[in-house]
């Protein structure tokens, strides 16, 4: 599991900077389709619903509402309880 940094939330292996891809970083936390996901820049949280999970890469709606394929290594990600 990757260490965490001091803004990462805790409870989870840290995505931010991880060696690992997308789809085994949602394996690991249990992160399914359908859960919301929050990372924050600095700037406004960014908030992705996860759509797909497969062999290397993940599927998720962002902001604008399109699905696309995201990589969750750019900043520390979250599970969002709904």
């Amino acid at each position: 599991m990757t260490r965490h940094r001091k803004d990462c939330k805790r409870g989870h292996a840290c995505t931010l900077n991880s060696r690992r891809s997308s789809a085994a970083l949602c394996r690991v936390n249990r992160w399914r389709a359908g859960h919301v996901l929050e990372g924050d820049e600095g700037y406004d949280p960014e908030r992705l619903t996860l759509t797909a999970i497969g062999d290397d890469s993940i599927l998720a709606k962002g902001s604008s509402g399109y699905e696309s394929t995201w990589t969750l290594t750019a900043r520390c990600w979250g599970r969002v309880r709904t």
